[in-house]
């Protein structure tokens, strides 16, 4: 039986065009610009700060299976399936134009009922309740409390009979309140241009119904924040919105309950580098992530690190002892980069290794034809020894002898043989790193290609690369 070889590690692409891949795919990163990632640091659901609301997202799925986050138009379509729908939005920076307004009551008409959460201060989403036809707005107002003028009055809202009294948040006023479900008692409406009145009862809550379809106005988005829900008190806000939100689903788990989050303002990476109270907004869990991912890309460090190396080198050049220095360390690197490519040029005589040519126990046209073994650099020395043992021994002569191509003339013309030998030669310096060129994309097709050149070869002298391999084993 044939000794089984050691396990040798084959290298199919040289270091040198691995490193040439990676500077092209460097440079294509460089081209095609920063990562695109983004960050929130408003009421967004995405957003996991203190700012955000994906604790309501989570309270929702709880009892809601069927909650989502729509990020378009189509999401909302998708979605917007079953007998009951629900759609969310909360203090979205984005105005909701009218015309986005009237394509989300169209998707939502495909529910039996919907529904629509108006949870806002702003006026950026009453084209939705206009798009409904209801004349219940926010007007952009700010509700005082009309004892101490705090922007943070204590609301009373009554949801299905449980009553509510909510600390509010810069809240605002409604006007057209239909059915009153949520109000302030002796207010201060202080309106944008800078008019007050003081009312009885300031309106912060209400619902209309129409024939298939609910829409409840909360004016304040931020009872229904992260750090609303996750502190001490949260525990009765949560209550609150999971009334309010069973009524307007009318009590059924199945609701189909969309979370709007496309209408808020992204950040990227960069912006927090150079506004950082914005961090504090932000979870560090997806902050810290995010801007190692934005850090470590080419297109964001690579040029401001060529730019630096361009002014150091001109700076140098500048001083003609610097300049000096500068130009006979980059000889010594480009000298140790030449000689780790060429290689010493030893001139050591190569021999076969005791296991190579073990796979020459099967026939060697099996061997070539079906790529049932890898061959490496080294297995191309082993070949080179194993020939020029087996023309010393047959001819007389070695490769290197320059009277060999002379002698193998006789056997298979001179074109044939000049041409075996002068590239077994030229590919022997390759092999010891003596010389640069020819390059060797894959020594593994190139052993294959000499292997069955060199068989030709032994063949016209009289013998066979596994018979001298038989002979030398012995």
């Amino acid at each position: 039986m044939p000794r089984q070889g050691k396990r040798r590690r084959y290298r199919l692409v040289p270091r040198y065009v691995t490193a040439l891949l990676v500077l092209i795919a460097i440079v294509a990163l460089v081209a095609k610009g920063p990562p695109q990632i983004y960050l929130y640091a408003g009421p967004s659901p995405f957003n996991q700060g203190s700012l955000g609301t994906s604790q309501l997202v989570i309270l929702l799925r709880h009892d809601y299976p069927n909650t989502y986050i729509v990020t378009s138009l189509r999401d909302i379509e998708m979605y917007s399936k079953g007998r009951y729908c629900l759609y969310i939005v909360v203090s979205p920076q984005k105005p909701i134009t009218p015309r986005e307004a009237s394509r989300i009551i169209s998707y939502l008409r495909q529910c039996k009922h919907y529904a629509i959460l108006i949870a806002d201060e702003s006026r950026n989403s009453n084209d939705l309740a206009r798009a409904l036809g209801a004349q219940t707005i926010v007007e952009g107002s700010i509700v005082l409390d009309a004892k101490t003028k705090s922007p943070y009055p204590i609301a009373t809202f009554d949801v299905d009979g449980k009553v509510y009294r909510l600390k509010l948040d810069i809240a605002s006023s409604i006007s057209g309140c239909r059915k009153e479900f949520g109000y302030v008692s002796n207010a201060i409406i202080l309106y944008p241009n800078k008019t007050f009145v003081v009312v009885r009862r300031a309106c912060v809550g209400s619902i209309i119904r129409g024939d298939r379809w609910t829409l409840a106005v909360v004016s304040d988005g931020s009872i229904f924040l992260n750090q609303v829900l996750l502190s001490d008190v949260g525990a009765k806000y949560r209550d609150f919105i999971l009334r309010l939100v069973s009524e307007l689903c009318d009590n059924t788990s199945s609701c189909s309950i969309m979370v709007d989050g496309y209408h808020y303002l992204r950040i990227s990476p960069l912006q927090v580098f150079r506004s950082p109270s914005l961090a504090r907004f932000i979870n560090p869990f997806a902050l810290v992530p995010a801007l190692i991912a934005y850090i470590i890309h080419p297109a964001v460090w690579l040029p401001p690190a060529l730019r630096l190396a361009n002014k150091a080198f001109a700076y140098a050049l500048s001083s003609y002892g610097l300049s000096i220095l500068v130009l006979g360390l980059l000889a010594l690197i480009a000298y140790a980069i030449a000689r780790r490519i060429i290689g010493s040029g030893s001139e050591q005589r190569v021999s076969p290794s005791p296991e190579w040519g073990s796979v020459f126990s099967t026939e060697l046209h099996d061997i070539i034809a079906r790529g049932r073994y890898s061959f490496s650099r080294e297995d191309f020395l082993n070949l080179y020894a194993l020939v020029d043992e087996a023309l010393k021994s047959i001819v007389g002569l070695g490769l290197s002898d320059p009277r060999c191509v002379d002698v193998l003339s006789s056997y298979v013309g001179r074109e044939h043989a000049a041409r075996f030998v002068n590239a077994m030669n030229r590919y022997l310096d390759k092999a010891r790193r003596k010389r640069i060129l020819p390059i060797v994309l894959s020594w593994n097709r190139l052993v294959r290609r000499m292997l069955k050149e060199a068989e030709e070869i032994l063949n016209s002298v009289g013998t066979s690369i596994a018979e001298k391999h038989r002979v030398l084993r012995a």
